[in-house]
């Protein structure tokens, strides 16, 4: 079990490691990443928003993320209605675990609360 959290914890720490790099650099004034850093400053992030098309594409990302997230919303919510609504053509196979019972669908496939 200790070799498992290890395992997770140098997951972590290889997973993230590149993302706390690139903040942290995100924070000097120097062109090239030096240590140790004395100074900090937020020259790249003046640059990044003076730039208009940096500003334009943002936005532009934005409003596409909305739309989709709005979009994935509905169709998961119609999904969802049709499978505990309707009965299907291909019989106990597509019909939804009973969710009162079941939490997963791995849960419902090994209790066979699912079946028929």
């Amino acid at each position: 079990m200790i070799w498992l959290r290890l395992f997770n914890l140098l997951m972590a720490v290889f997973m993230l490691a590149p993302l706390v790099l690139i903040l942290w650099m995100s924070f000097t004034p120097f062109e090239m990443f030096r240590l140790p850093t004395d100074t900090l400053s937020l020259r790249w992030y003046r640059e990044a928003f003076n730039y208009p098309g940096f500003l334009n594409a943002f936005f532009l990302s934005a409003r596409l993320a909305l739309v989709t997230a709005l979009a994935a919303s509905v169709m998961a919510f119609l999904a969802a209605y049709a499978l505990v609504r309707f009965r299907f053509p291909a019989g106990a196979s597509s019909r939804p675990c009973s969710w009162h019972r079941c939490w997963s669908r791995a849960w419902c496939w090994a209790s066979r609360c699912c079946s028929t």
